[in-house]
């Protein structure tokens, strides 16, 4: 047989008359005068393919919304149910990815985790599957013709909070002591070119109780390196690499203020 174009080879079968295979759409039979052999086939396959896509997801939605930007050259490998590796690709500049011309068989998908971003889970697309670890798809089952889509990987982007340390304005002149509460009387709060910045304060960031951050809220995976920064000649702070959340932010009073 002269392979058909389209379709993935699926093995011959040997008729009425017996014969050899010789190979790959080739066999061999023995006809005697009169003889009708029956029944020699070949059996074609129509090839599936698998898709999904890999995106920034900023509000944590699971959904490819029309702000969320698309990331690209991340590595899939496609492996077989036994887990050997058989293809492996990397997304588009539209997030996206695909493996065409697969036999029919049971696939698993892998995504290496994106540098600068968060994991954020993955997607059991339109053929089922299971999530038995971070980053893999398994138990994806496909038959012959079978348009698989929507294995999907959302990430999460890292997050940032900064400000300013500042005396604000010139020096308050009152006969009595001003308490703390009441200085938005006086002071607008607002950093301006007339206000003074403060350089060298401590910024500590923590959980939302107050308690120390660990190393998973932060994206290089280092609580004790990131937690604490400290005022520029600006008086300006930033925090990088958070995980999205609900923290708190401590400062070290200023020596003199």
């Amino acid at each position: 047989e002269v392979q058909p174009d389209g379709f993935l080879q699926g093995g011959q079968t040997l008729g009425s008359h017996g014969g050899v295979i010789v190979g790959i759409d080739l066999m061999s039979v023995s006809l005697e005068p009169g003889q009708s052999a029956v029944d020699y086939l070949f059996c074609e396959y129509e090839p599936a393919s698998l898709s999904g896509s890999v995106w920034s997801d900023r509000d944590v939605d699971g959904k490819q919304d029309s702000d969320e930007s698309p990331i690209s050259e991340v590595s899939i490998k496609l492996l077989n149910d036994d887990g050997v590796v058989v293809r492996t690709t990397k997304t588009d500049v539209h997030g996206r990815y695909s493996f065409d011309r697969l036999p029919p068989g049971i696939y698993r998908v892998r995504q290496q985790q994106p540098d600068d971003f968060f994991h954020g889970g993955q997607l059991i697309g339109s053929h089922g599957g299971l999530a038995p670890e971070d980053d893999l798809i398994a138990g994806i089952s496909l038959f012959g013709g079978d348009r698989a889509t929507g294995y999907d990987c959302p990430e999460i982007p890292p997050a940032s909070v900064s400000g300013y340390v500042f005396i604000d304005g010139s020096i308050i002149e009152s006969e009595f002591p001003i308490d703390a509460a009441d200085s938005h009387q006086y002071r607008d709060g607002v950093f301006t070119s007339d206000d003074t910045p403060i350089p060298g304060v401590v910024i500590q960031i923590r959980d939302q109780f107050g308690a120390p951050l660990e190393d998973g809220a932060f994206i290089d995976g280092d609580a004790d390196a990131n937690s604490v920064v400290f005022t520029d000649s600006r008086g300006f702070y930033q925090i990088n690499g958070l995980r999205p959340g609900v923290y708190s932010l401590f400062q070290s009073q200023p020596e003199g203020l």
